[in-house]
């Protein structure tokens, strides 16, 4: 299974595919799988278990997890997650 993990920020910016080995994974489980898999890179925004959502919206195919079932929330082949960074100002 095959999901596209997207980071859009100020300071960083990044695209990648993602290999999955659970067939019904969760975004906790993603997670898990990037600290994995280069955890200097993704240590920024992921900490050990969860996303570290404060300060980033967190969106599966452009809704707001918050709105989903938060770090429950199945993913499935070809889903798109993004990390956006929320800006601020006036």
């Amino acid at each position: 299974m095959n999901v596209t993990i997207s980071v859009l920020g100020p300071e960083l910016s990044l695209k990648q595919d993602l290999a999955l080995e659970p067939e019904s994974p969760t975004l906790k489980d993603v997670a898990g799988a990037l600290l994995e898999q280069d955890r200097t890179k993704w240590e920024r925004i992921l900490n050990e278990n969860l996303p570290s959502t404060e300060g980033y919206a967190v969106l599966i195919n452009g809704l707001n997890i918050q709105s989903l079932e938060g770090l429950e929330t199945k993913i499935r082949d070809g889903d798109e997650i993004v990390f956006a960074v929320l800006l601020t100002g006036g």
